[in-house]
């Protein structure tokens, strides 16, 4: 009869431990938001913004409004920006930032309407476009 070689159960071993090592549970718990630096606060700030907008396609006039925008987090976490008097109006949207790049997700806009767009953010420069009902709109400003 023959001996199995004295390394083998050693290997069989090791091997078994590796394989058990790598099957370890997945802690169920969240994960913390980071504690480094906000990257949003690239781009949070005043905005001295020109908008021109078109309705049912016609421009409506005057063709540019004048006025300051300011871009902030609001308290939260990750990839929300909040847009204070977007288009000269006294509301509030929110947009989702992925990189340089946001959109408006829909929400409401005065009584029966619903705002969605979409922009940019390149250098001290927003650049952003919205569509409200039959609105649509498109601004440029310049961070202070």
């Amino acid at each position: 009869m023959k001996s199995t070689h004295p390394i083998l159960p050693f290997l069989a071993f090791v091997f078994t431990a590796l394989v058990l090592s790598a099957c370890q549970t997945i802690d169920d718990q969240p994960i913390p938001p980071s504690t480094g630096p906000d990257a949003r606060s690239a781009f949070t700030g005043t905005y001295v913004m020109r908008d021109s907008s078109w309705f049912n396609g016609a421009p409506v006039d005057p063709p540019f409004v004048y006025y300051i925008l300011a871009v902030t987090t609001e308290g939260t976490l990750a990839d929300t920006l909040f847009f204070n008097h977007l288009g000269n109006g006294e509301e509030t949207y929110y947009a989702i930032l992925s990189g340089n790049n946001f959109i408006f997700p829909a929400q409401t806009a005065g009584v029966n309407f619903t705002l969605n767009g979409d922009g940019a953010f390149t250098d001290s420069t927003v650049f952003y476009q919205t569509l409200v009902g039959s609105a649509f709109s498109r601004g440029r400003g310049v961070r202070q």
